[in-house]
């Protein structure tokens, strides 16, 4: 909230939501809200978007792209050798 307030919501050059990080973390709050009212479904499926708030470290440490790349580009195949294991 304060980060919101010292640079705006949207409609400054430097607003909250002129970052994609921010982004996750505001429809992950809307979501958890939304989740509170009476009769609304479960969101827990895409609650789980928070898993990629510590992507954000990508950013901050150099050598941290190079390890999430490649993670990243190891999933088909994990997920190949898994399928294909059934």
């Amino acid at each position: 909230l304060v980060k919101v307030v010292a640079k705006g919501f949207i409609f400054n050059d430097n607003a909250y939501l002129h970052d994609g990080w921010n982004w996750i973390d505001f429809v992950n709050v809307v979501l958890s809200l939304v989740g509170l009212l009476p009769g609304i479904g479960n969101f827990s499926v895409i609650r789980s978007l928070r898993v990629l708030r510590p992507l954000r470290t990508m950013n901050r440490i150099p050598g941290m792209a190079p390890l999430i790349l490649t993670a990243v580009r190891a999933m088909k195949p994990l997920a190949n050798v898994t399928l294909g294991c059934f």
